[in-house]
């Protein structure tokens, strides 16, 4: 009798509908509020609505669920045939068959694709692929590297990225890219700077050498 379900409100980027997002959570009007798991439902509007990064849910005493999303933003492109396979930053697949990318998207080699189904992480036939790309992107991105148009994983003791499609950076070893990006984008910076335009590669194997 006691705190059942009033009303169900939607919240946060306007990816999808409403209705979508409810249908997708599992939560029904008049379902006991605290006998639903928000966890669940949380990861099934996660699952079955791809370009949503994340889902929050919050119950109030007036009875009324909130479910909150932030939407999902596709950075790396695996190549499949004659089109791509769009990945966020944590390796969730979010869209197949597509056929041209924004600029702001990146070219991932990673090798052979295991799975790649819409709304569940990428996985490969080289196991460490998926994590060594998650890694290797954040580091980069929380080292302000911007500009890559590609990123080559699929030797993990030697990492490549290629920068506005005309410098190739071998990176080295996975575990030692985040340790390098200051240096490397110092490097970049001077770089586009001193000789813009340049075309070539970087090699950034040896710590602190370029």
């Amino acid at each position: 009798v006691f705190f059942k379900i009033a009303n169900i409100e939607v919240a946060g980027d306007e990816i999808y509908n409403a209705e979508q997002i409810m249908e997708a959570s599992g939560i029904t009007v008049g379902e006991n509020m605290f006998l639903t798991s928000a966890k669940n439902a949380a990861a099934a509007i996660e699952k079955d609505l791809p370009y949503v990064e994340k889902a929050e849910i919050k119950r109030s005493l007036s009875c009324t669920v909130t479910i909150t999303v932030t939407k999902a933003t596709a950075v790396a492109a695996l190549p499949d045939g004659d089109a791509y396979i769009l990945l966020n930053a944590s390796g969730k697949v979010l869209e197949d068959g597509v056929v041209a990318l924004s600029d702001d998207v990146l070219v991932l080699e990673a090798g052979a694709v295991s799975s790649a189904v819409p709304g569940e992480l990428v996985t490969f036939e080289n196991e460490s692929a998926a994590s060594d790309f998650v890694s290797v992107f954040d580091a980069l991105q929380n080292g302000g590297i911007t500009g890559l148009t590609q990123l080559d994983v699929r030797d993990r003791l030697q990492i490549t990225a290629t920068y506005q499609n005309r410098i190739v950076l071998n990176l080295g070893e996975v575990s030692s890219v985040a340790n390098k990006t200051d240096f490397i984008k110092a490097t970049l910076d001077r770089c586009e700077q001193n000789t813009p335009g340049f075309k070539g590669s970087i090699d950034f194997s040896i710590d602190k050498k370029a």
